[in-house]
Formats: structure tokens, C-alpha cells, sequence
């Protein structure tokens, strides 16, 4: 249903006096066609006598992977840094698909780990065609030339030149079937702190983000949604919004209403005199205190056994001591600093999208769908994101296929740009679900745990995910991250899995299950350790196998936080361990006690991650790490007035501040190993760190997030 359609002609005219100075679109003239094509020896190289252009396919959102990629390519190729230039990969999963995935996407945590072997080869094979060239063109053995610092050199007849001039040449040369990669003893690049590829342009102002790009006669678009979820419209009034000046169009779409007009401000005033009646019969209507009983009540019922190892029951029942305890969490939004955003432009048989977009596999058959189109009949170019945090990564497409739906009301070659409020975001859903867990523990006559049944109650995020066959059994795999496999030695062992029906949409958010399962496991950890009077950092280490890479983070963090050493009273430290993509963390958080409240004072944290490739990235990704996850311990959490969430922006929905930021002691374990992810192994141990340091500072334990009720 539409309201107030205008022709194309009338919106080219309407809207061509409203533009400002936006992004240009390259085109491709008649000197740009005439020029030779560069040197492509893979999906992910492009070397033209002006520089080299490097393919990424994954999604630039903050964490730098952009750069990190284009080292490990420019080390194989032996080039000149400052020549490299990264290019975002079209849409192509034949060619750009994640390994983990088995799509084209980001996320996970496993773009370098998914694509360091492939980068290495495929620069190792650009590098033996360039110099299989320079050898046919110089008259000399392959063997005898070398590349350093993108300059192709035969030592002994005094020849030179730059990389790039071999690239005509090159391409005429057969591609290696098995490229050999250098010896990590001849890494000159990898390992070593490079700057940033994106950050001039950052700090300049240039970056194009999707609420910079600017298309000729674009128009903006806004969406009033539901105020619950489930929700529906029942009736709507838009004349007040079409009288509001600069509105052009107000569209029902599925859902709720679109705003389009002229300007972003223009719509936002339009929306705000919107008069809406909404369906509320299939909406969730209960609030976070009414959930949060139905969900003790499950913690207390047996559950879908998603392990069963030993014989648990018998062993509780055995105990010479048992230990109960339950934790819980609460749903937390995303909150990444660009709101959700998406240009669209729909002919009548095509479409073209701009956007930060993290899946474009997945994110192409649902616009196609949504359109009735041949995949290949639409297109993705990809812009930097600023941030996700899991929200970019819909498995359904959600913010993108809205967007689709307002273009499609709109005639044929007008782009709109649909732009999320901060508002929008915060009360739009797709957070990290709320959980409840029990945990009860065997410990036998000298003190050790024999064993543990873990019970968790979470709404199944894979139940949202179109992808036949990832909920078995009733087991999401997704909402038993870590509880499936903790790190701990465990004779006996059950992990018990409840998913409720909840209408509050839910998706995966940095660290996913891990961030609310190590948070019950590492605080149960330490109750165990209290109650059976021993240090929680050697239960660890004895419950640890031997040859767990943990034992070496462990001594780390225990030698630089002074664990053993004597401290104030008003002082205490709480451990926690972690994994995540095959990379390990420990962390140690020391709390203060100042006055009524308390404030945590430091970060003391070992990783693991395999190889390094470049040391600021792989800091600047564990410290954003602590800071998330100690935003979300400290005071995060929506919750719900009657279904109705009662945060809208950061002054409800606090994030931590600058003045709250603690001091970070980081130490990176050196490592063979080929690299793991980093992108969320800090966040998940943050919060039992935190609560394991406050119960050792208040005697009592700490079962429930977030923690502002104990602190300044």
C-alpha cells in the first residue's frame, strides 16, 4: 500500500534541487578502456604499472582485516608496501567464498585464519610468474633473480626494475600448479606493526561510509517498525506526514511504514506525524521479570541432552560434596557506531546495492528473491562498515531486504538511501538473547571436581537461520558454544540445552554463546574454588590437561597481575579463561573498592592466537575486546515494559566511557602455529573476570549481568 505516488519525471525534478555534494561513481571512460588490463594472476591480485591492488573479500567494519590481508599477499609477492591498495571483492562465492562458511561472509572471527594459507599461495604464485618474466625478458635464470621491497633484481648482470613492470609479461605466463610460499625465517613484512591501510583516510574525512555515498536524485527513506515485536500495522493515517514539507511518499512495507522524501530530516519529521494503529494479537507481550521466571522455572527441569559423557547422576549423587549454583544474563543490543544502513537502486530487471555488507552471498539471494530476479541480476558493491559486532551478518538480510521493499514502491532507476536512527537500532531487535544456567557440581573427598551437569535456558538463534538441518535433535549449536567443549578436564559431564519460544528477535552478537556460557562456567569455576578453599588460578591449572595451551597463559597473567603477591584490602582479582577460533585468552581483572562502589582498575591479559601477523592489529582487537565486554558486564542490558524495550539510546543504554576505561597490561604469546581468531576472543571472559574479582573483594558470589548494581 501506497500513499502519495509521484512519477519519475516530478521526483527527478523534486528532488534535484535538494542534492548536496556527494560520492561520484567511477566510470570507466574511453582512455580508462583503452588502457591494458592489469596483471591478474588470481581472484585476489590486480598489478598494473601504476601499483598493486589487492582483492579483499571480506567486509572492512573497524577491525583492520583490510590490512592484515594485504600483508600476508604483499610478503608473498615480496612489494613495496607503500604501493598496495585494497579493493573490496565483488559479489562471487565461486571465487570469494569464506572456507568456514562455505559462502562468501564475514564473521566468526575467521577471516585470517580462513584465508592465510590461500593468500600465501596466491601471492607466492603471482611472485614466481613475475619472476618467470623478468627472467624471459633479461635473458638470464629464473633462480638467479630476486624480489625485495618491489624491486625485481639479477645481482649478477646489475639488472633492476619494479615489480610492476613485469606485469604485462607476467600474464602471458602459465600460473604455478603448487606455488611454494616463503619460510616464515624470510618474513620481512608479516609479524611486524604496519600502519593501517584505511586510516588516512579516516583521519582525513575521505572514507566513503553508506551515509556518505550520494547518488544522482536520491531520496531518503525512513521506516516506523513496531514498537513490539510480532507486532503488526493495523491501520494507518499519513496525512499529516505527506503535509510535512520535503516528504514525497509514504509506502506500508512488511515491516512497518516507510518515510521517503527529499532529505533524512524530512522523513524523520514526516515519521514523527505518522498516526499508527498496531496489531498487537501475535505480538510478545511480556516483560523481561515475567521471562525471566519462565526461564528459572525450565533451569529447573531437565533439558534436550546435547552431551552426556560419564555418568553424572551417579556422581552428584555420590558426592561426598555437591555445589548448585545459577546465572543469568540479560539481552544486549549491538550498538556498533554506524547505525544499520542501505542504498538502493532497482531497475526493472536489475538491482544495485550500496551498503556494509557482511554476507553478500546469503545477502544476494534474499534481495533476488525479494525482487522475483536471477542472482546474477543484482549487485553488491561493498563500503566500509563502521562496526557490526554480529548485527551486519543477518542470516535473513533483514535491514537489506526493508530497504529492497521501499525501493521497489518507488519507479524504476530512483535510488534511495534507508537510513536507522540510533533509536531505531537500539529498539529494533536482533539482540544477543537472555539465558538462564544451572550449574551442579561433583566434588569428591580431596577437593576435586569429578564432574559437572551444565543446564542452559536461551532462545535458539540457529532456529533463525535458513540453513535445513543446523538445529538437531533440539540442539542449537549455537547456544552451547564453549558448554559443549569447556576446557576443563570433566569425568563426568552432561550439558542440558532448553529453547523457549520468545517473540523478541535474536541473533548472534560478538562471541555469541560463548558470552553468556563462559560467564556461567568461569564464575562457577571460582564458587567451586571458594567453597573447596582453594586458589582459583590452581583449580584451574589442575582441572587444565596437561598439554592445554592455557598453562602457559596462566603463568603469564599470574606473573604481571601479582597474583601470589599480598594487596589491599580494598583491592581483589578475578580470573577467567576462554576460547574462541582457535585462539586462547586469560584474563585477570583487578577491582577496587572505592566508597559505596566499585571500580575495575586494570586488565591483565595473555592470548594465544597462533601467528601474528601484525601486532597493533591483533592489540588494537583485544583491547576493543575488553572494552566491549566490559561494557556489557558493567551495564548493558534492554530490557522489556509489557514487551516494549525500555533502552533507546545511550543515555538509557549505557556504553562505557573514556573516564571508565581500564588500564590494559597485553602480552601476545609468540607462535608457529598458523593464526586463529582475535575479533572476539577477549570479549566472552571479561564479565567472570569482573564478577570473580568482586565476589573475592565482597565474600558473596556474583550470579547475574550486568554488574552496575556494585559499581561507581
Amino acid at each position: 500500500m501506497t500513499t502519495g505516488e509521484i512519477d519519475r519525471r516530478g521526483l527527478f525534478k523534486g528532488v534535484g534541487a535538494a542534492l548536496v555534494i556527494g560520492f561520484a561513481l567511477p566510470v570507466r571512460g574511453a582512455a580508462a578502456l583503452a588502457a591494458a588490463e592489469p596483471f591478474a594472476p588470481n581472484a585476489f591480485i590486480r598489478i598494473s604499472p601504476t601499483g598493486i591492488t589487492i582483492v579483499s573479500k571480506h567486509l572492512e567494519m573497524g577491525q583492520g582485516i583490510e590490512t592484515g590481508l594485504a600483508m600476508v599477499v604483499a610478503e608473498e609477492l615480496d612489494a613495496n608496501w607503500t604501493r598496495i591498495k585494497v579493493a573490496a571483492a565483488p559479489v562471487n562465492p565461486q571465487h570469494y567464498a569464506n572456507p568456514v562458511m562455505h559462502d562468501q561472509g564475514t564473521g566468526g572471527s575467521n577471516s585470517m585464519m580462513g584465508s592465510y594459507a590461500e593468500l600465501r599461495d596466491a601471492g607466492a604464485a603471482a611472485r614466481a610468474m613475475i619472476v618467470q618474466a623478468a627472467a624471459l625478458q633479461w635473458d638470464v635464470p629464473a633462480a638467479e633473480i630476486g624480489i625485495e621491497r618491489g624491486v625485481v633484481r639479477h645481482v649478477a648482470s646489475g639488472k633492476k626494475a619494479r615489480l610492476e613492470t613485469f606485469a604485462q609479461a607476467a600474464g602471458a605466463i602459465p600460473a604455478p600448479s603448487k606455488p611454494v610460499p616463503k619460510a616464515a625465517s624470510d618474513f620481512r613484512l608479516v609479524g611486524q606493526n604496519v600502519h593501517r591501510l584505511d586510516t588516512p583516510g579516516k583521519i582525513r574525512g575521505a572514507t566513503i561510509f553508506t551515509a556518505d555515498f550520494d547518488l544522482p536524485n536520491m531520496v531518503r527513506a525512513v521506516v516506523r517498525r513496531p514498537p513490539r515485536f510480532g507486532a503488526r500495522v493495523g491501520s494507518f493515517d499519513a496525512a499529516a506526514a505527506l503535509a510535512t514539507p520535503g516528504v514525497l511518499q509514504v509506502v506500508q512495507i512488511p515491516t512497518g511504514i516507510a518515510v521517503v522524501a527529499r532529505t533524512h530530516w524530512a522523513a524523520l519529521q514526516g515519521r514523527e506525524s505518522l498516526q499508527i494503529a498496531w496489531d498487537d494479537r501475535d505480538a510478545e507481550q511480556r516483560g523481561s521479570e515475567e521471562l525471566d521466571v519462565a526461564f528459572r522455572a525450565l533451569a529447573q527441569r531437565p533439558g534436550s541432552v546435547a552431551r552426556a559423557q560419564g555418568d553424572i547422576a551417579s556422581a552428584l549423587a555420590a558426592a561426598p560434596t555437591t555445589i548448585t549454583a545459577e546465572y543469568g544474563a540479560p539481552y544486549l543490543a549491538h550498538a556498533m557506531m554506524e547505525p544499520l544502513n542501505c542504498v538502493v537502486r532497482r531497475e526493472d530487471r536489475s538491482c544495485e546495492l550500496w551498503y556494509g555488507c557482511q554476507f553478500p552471498g546469503g545477502d544476494r539471494r534474499h534481495v533476488a528473491a525479494a525482487l522475483n530476479l536471477p542472482p546474477d541480476r543484482v549487485t553488491i558493491h561493498t563500503l566500509p562498515a563502521g562496526g557490526s559486532f554480529g548485527r551486519r551478518g543477518s542470516f535473513t538480510a533483514d535491514f537489506v531486504v526493508e530497504a529492497v521493499e521501499i525501493a521497489k514502491a518507488l519507479p524504476p532507476g530512483i535510488p534511495v538511501s534507508v537510513q536507522w536512527t540510533r533509536e531505531d537500532d537500539i529498539t529494533g531487535g536482533c539482540y544477543r538473547p537472555m539465558s538462564r544456567h544451572r550449574l551442579d557440581a561433583a566434588v569428591d573427598a580431596d577437593g576435586r571436581l569429578r564432574g559437572w551437569r551444565h543446564r542452559i535456558v536461551v532462545q535458539s538463534i540457529a532456529e533463525t537461520i535458513p540453513i535445513p538441518g543446523l538445529v538437531k535433535n533440539g540442539i542449537d549449536p549455537i547456544s552451547i558454544r564453549n558448554a559443549i567443549d569447556p576446557p576443563y578436564d570433566l569425568p563426568d559431564m552432561a550439558l542440558e540445552l532448553h529453547s523457549p519460544k520468545v517473540g523478541v528477535t535474536v541473533m548472534p552478537w560478538r562471541s555469541v554463546g560463548s558470552s553468556y556460557n563462559v560467564f556461567a562456567m568461569e564464575c562457577f569455576v571460582d564458587l567451586i574454588a571458594r567453597r573447596t578453599k582453594q586458589d582459583p588460578l590452581a583449580l584451574r591449572r589442575l582441572m587444565l590437561p596437561a598439554k592445554s595451551r592455557f598453562h602457559a597463559l596462566l603463568a603469564v597473567v599470574a606473573e604481571r597481575s601479582g597474583w601470589h603477591r599480598p594487596r589491599p584490602a580494598d583491592r581483589a582479582l578475578g580470573l577467567a579463561i576462554s576460547t574462541w577460533a582457535g585462539s586462547y585468552v586469560a584474563h585477570v581483572a583487578e577491582v577496587r573498592r572505592i566508597g559505596e562502589g566499585y571500580r575495575v582498575e586494570r586488565f591483565t591479559t595473555a592470548v594465544d592466537c597462533g601467528r601474528v601477523i601484525n601486532p597493533n592489529l591483533v592489540s588494537a582487537q583485544i583491547e576493543g575486546g575488553i572494552m566491549f565486554g566490559l561494557s556489557a558486564a558493567l551495564s548493558g542490558e534492554i530490557t522489556l515494559d509489557k514487551g516494549v524495550p525500555e533502552q533507546s539510546n545511550f543515555d538509557s543504554y549505557k556504553v562505557l566511557r573514556i573516564t571508565d576505561v581500564p588500564l590494559v597490561d597485553l602480552h601476545l604469546t609468540p607462535s608457529e602455529e598458523p593464526p586463529s581468531g582475535v575479533g572476539e576472543i577477549a570479549v566472552s571472559a571479561v564479565a567472570p573476570a569482573v564478577a570473580n574479582a568482586l565476589a573475592a573483594l565482597l565474600g558473596l558470589p556474583v550470579n547475574d549481568l550486568p554488574l552496575k548494581g556494585f559499581l561507581t
